[in-house]
Order: structure tokens, then sequence, then C-alpha cells
């Protein structure tokens, strides 16, 4: 049986009802922890994931900014965990590239967009992901709610870039650990590559 856990980092949970909904449609069961739960009783993340027997994990997106005081952070020891697959969408991927030392930068003004997604293909066939495209036609199109960015000339080999739109990072990996600045859960290509994300542990 497919198990899934999501991290959700939202604000308000009723903003994580559409990966929720596409996250039922793809596995037989899933369980949610609340980010603002988990830091009031101390939880450790990390040691949650690594000890749950669930192979699966989701860190959601959310409407906060990472620069905020407050503002939850994905805990960057699980760039290292064994083992396990995981997923960052949008903040979650912000979190971690701001706690890595990469700018991310708040836009003049918000925008939500469908765009076509183009992927640096030399980059994906020399990578262990390539598989996450399998069934995908490119360019992919795919939805992104995009407050924030970080320019994809930034990056250097800390992380796997794998696809960039108008010179902004979509895309990038470490480990098994697979990161999106865009929603996957909103298109359907975006579906499709989270599963071949389980049903390869791409």
């Amino acid at each position: 049986m497919m198990h899934i856990g999501i991290i959700s980092m939202h604000v308000d949970m009723a903003d994580g009802a559409h990966l929720i909904n596409t996250v039922k449609e793809l596995c037989d069961d899933y369980i949610v922890y609340d980010i603002n739960d988990v830091c009031k009783k101390a939880i450790n993340v990390s040691d949650l994931i690594r000890s749950s027997p669930i192979q699966y994990w989701i860190f959601s997106g959310s409407r906060a900014s990472v620069h905020d005081v407050d503002a939850p952070q994905v805990p960057m020891d699980v760039l290292n965990i064994q083992d396990k697959h995981i997923f960052l969408i949008c903040y979650s991927m912000e979190s971690v590239l701001y706690q890595m030392g990469y700018p991310v930068v708040k836009r003049a003004t918000d925008k939500r967009e469908l765009f076509k997604l183009y992927v640096h293909r030399e980059a994906i066939l020399l990578s262990e992901r390539k598989e996450l495209f399998d069934d995908i036609d490119m360019p992919a199109e795919m939805w992104r709610n995009h407050h924030f960015y970080t320019p994809s000339a930034c990056m250097d080999r800390r992380l796997y870039k794998v696809a960039s739109y108008n010179d902004e990072l979509m895309m990038a990996y470490k480990g098994d650990v697979i990161m999106t600045q865009f929603h996957p859960e909103r298109t359907e290509a975006g579906i499709q590559m989270m599963k071949n994300w389980l049903r390869k542990g791409a």
C-alpha cells in the first residue's frame, strides 16, 4: 500500500486543500502534520520522518514569507535523510534555498499563472531523476503562485538545477529531495510528475 506523509507549511490549513485532494487520488492513505502544531509541541520533523514507516513525504507551499522572523522553516537536515523520498513545493523549496544562502527575492507584484516548463534536457539525461518526466510532453504546462523567486544564475553545485523559466529557478534536487517552485498538484503534467515520483521513487 502507498502511504504519503504531508508536512503542511500553511498558515491556514484550508490553504492546503488542493494538495490534499490530489494526494487522496494518488495514494491509499495519507497523514497530515500541521507545521504550527509540530513547532508548538517541539516535535523534531526530521526524526519524525526517519522513524516513520512512510517512505514518501511532501512539504507544502504557504502564503508566508521565508524572510519573516517567525516563519516556519524546513529543517535542513531533511536533505540528508536516507531511504526516504521527499518533495518540497514552492514555499518549502524557498525555505531550503533561503537557509542555504541563495537569494529569495520578493516580487513587486504577485502573479498566478500557467507557464511552460522547459527542462534543461542535458541535465536531465545525465541526472538520476529523468524518470520524473516519463509520459510528460515537453514543454510541460505547470502552475505557480509566485510571490518570490531565486535567479537561476545564482545556482551552484550544492544543488542540481533541473529547470528554469525566465531566468528563475523552477526545479532542483539534492539527493532524494525533489524541489519545485511551481505547484505540481495543479496541472495534469504536474500530477503525472507526482505519479512518476511515487511509482519509481524518482
